[in-house]
């Protein structure tokens, strides 16, 4: 079994991604955090292999959170799904360890399935 957070602030975002991840992939824990603050708390109880979050998130900038994730978690991998789609964001995402950043008004289901697919086997991770 393998898990991914989610961390994102909007609860109908953020439920929307659990039923795409449960219904994608059946053997996954999904973990939820409404805030950076939180997702940290919950990591002091072990690694997700994979979190999917926010740049704009209650407290602290997700991008921060990514470079603090990547600094205290090395092997997570990390998806952005975000509103706040500019190259300069993107830039920046990637900078702090992000693997891949899609767009809210883009990002179709299927496209978070195959980006969360070819996330996990890049990292070794096998999934049904």
């Amino acid at each position: 079994m393998y898990t991914i957070m989610i961390i994102e602030g909007n609860e109908l975002f953020r439920n929307t991604l659990k039923d795409i991840l449960s219904n994608g992939f059946p053997e996954v824990r999904i973990l939820e955090a409404e805030s950076g603050e939180d997702a940290l708390k919950q990591l002091d109880g072990g690694d997700p292999n994979l979190v999917i979050m926010e740049v704009k998130l209650p407290g602290q900038n997700g991008l921060d959170i990514a470079k603090t994730l990547k600094d205290h978690h090395p092997d997570v991998h990390i998806i952005v799904i975000s509103a706040m789609d500019s190259p300069e964001y993107r830039e920046a995402a990637e900078n702090q360890g992000v693997e891949y950043f899609l767009s809210k008004a883009t990002a179709k289901p299927k496209d978070i399935t195959n980006t969360v697919k070819m996330t996990l086997n890049q990292a070794g991770i096998s999934h049904p």
